[in-house]
């Protein structure tokens, strides 16, 4: 999904693909959750507009998106 998309269907939610203060508090891209940019990943599926960098997600999030994705490349 875009950072457009996601921002549509959740306007209150703070997501970004690069910040340099690693305490401030965002959204994870994926489930919304609160989190420390710092403690982020950087998405699989989740991109900016362009879909040339990943958003930030939570720790739980990339290990999903991470599981798919090898998941994936088994099946092919």
């Amino acid at each position: 999904m875009l950072q457009s998309e996601i921002e549509k269907l959740h306007p209150d939610w703070h997501v970004i693909f690069y910040g340099e203060n690693v305490d401030e508090v965002i959204n994870c891209a994926s489930c919304g959750k609160k989190v420390k940019y710092g403690e982020t990943y950087t998405s699989l599926e989740q991109f900016i507009d362009d879909g040339s960098f990943g958003l930030s997600v939570c720790a739980d999030c990339y290990a999903k998106e991470y599981a798919r994705m090898k998941a994936k490349e088994a099946k092919e």
